[in-house]
């Protein structure tokens, strides 16, 4: 929401993409300085070895975080908060595609007709919402890919030694490297006369404010989501907390920037959160029931 306020004044999102880890790492670095054998909000700091921080499987997760993540912003600057997180609800249909397409994961048939009312809500809200433009959905769609790969490259490859707070705070600092070349490629002409615009409507200081906000702000957010991940012991747990945030971050933009939607867009919004929902009960049933076969295989060996 702040981050939408924020580009509706400084319609930046490449530099406003690179500030976010900028913040994340700085907070991540001084913790680790501050506080090396931890405290209550800091765990103890743990190193990433170096083979694996300069890894090309670290390097490219990284470099999907990164890329993803500037490219999420870009929408979030064309259209409204609420569409973009509509199409985000598409996040794991791309995920099955690409691991049963680039990796050789076979995705369950259920899986798949699960995923369907996703894809038709994402249509029908597509078709009729009122802010629609291109750079925002496809900078939407272009983060769910990424992200699907980074979310497997993080599962097959990132260091089970480091907790999550330590492990987002190595991809925050490498994925910032990532975010610069967008700011010079996209909004070089652009950024200074933008800041001086910013600070011309809404003063220096609340202008940094602003800024600062919107960096920490993202980086605590995904931190407890990666924190999350992490404490549930079971998948399902997160993914249905996953439904409900999207759920409050649609309806409290909504409200909060008073945006206009027509009855065919709150009714695809409506049918891909609930065949999110759907999918996630699905892939928890068919993940049990491939464990089960596995134990009573084991079991009969």
């Amino acid at each position: 929401i702040k981050n939408k306020a924020l580009y509706n004044y400084f319609p930046c999102p490449a530099f406003v993409s690179a500030l976010h880890l900028f913040v994340g790492a700085l907070y991540g670095i001084m913790g680790w300085l501050l506080f090396p054998k931890g405290n209550g909000i800091f765990p103890e700091r743990q190193l990433m070895p170096r083979d694996k921080l300069l890894g090309w499987r670290f390097q490219l997760q990284a470099a999907c975080h990164g890329v993803g993540h500037t490219a999420v912003n870009f929408s979030y600057g064309a259209v409204a908060v609420s569409f973009t997180h509509t199409v985000k609800a598409m996040e794991p249909f791309v995920a099955a595609f690409i691991s049963q397409t680039f990796f050789g994961k076979r995705v369950p048939f259920a899986v798949w007709l699960s995923l369907m009312p996703v894809v038709a809500g994402v249509a029908l809200a597509s078709a009729h919402e009122l802010s629609f433009n291109w750079m925002g959905f496809n900078g939407a769609m272009f983060s769910n890919v990424a992200f699907a790969f980074r979310n497997y490259l993080a599962k097959e490859g990132l260091s089970d030694k480091l907790n999550s707070t330590n492990q987002y705070i190595h991809l925050s600092i490498i994925s910032l490297l990532w975010c610069i070349p967008p700011i010079f490629m996209l909004e070089a002409d652009k950024l200074l006369p933008a800041m001086q615009a910013a600070v011309a409507s809404h003063g220096l200081w609340p202008f940094v404010f602003d800024l600062a906000t919107v960096g920490l702000t993202y980086h605590l957010y995904n931190q407890l989501c990666f924190n999350a991940i992490e404490a549930f012991d079971r998948p399902l747990t997160a993914s249905v907390g996953n439904v409900a945030k999207r759920c409050f971050v649609i309806g409290f933009s909504i409200l909060y920037f008073g945006n206009a939607i027509t009855p065919q867009t709150a009714a695809g919004t409506v049918v891909a959160i609930l065949g999110v929902f759907l999918y996630s009960l699905v892939s928890a049933r068919e993940k049990a029931k491939g464990e089960g076969k596995g134990g009573a295989a084991a079991q009969a060996a």
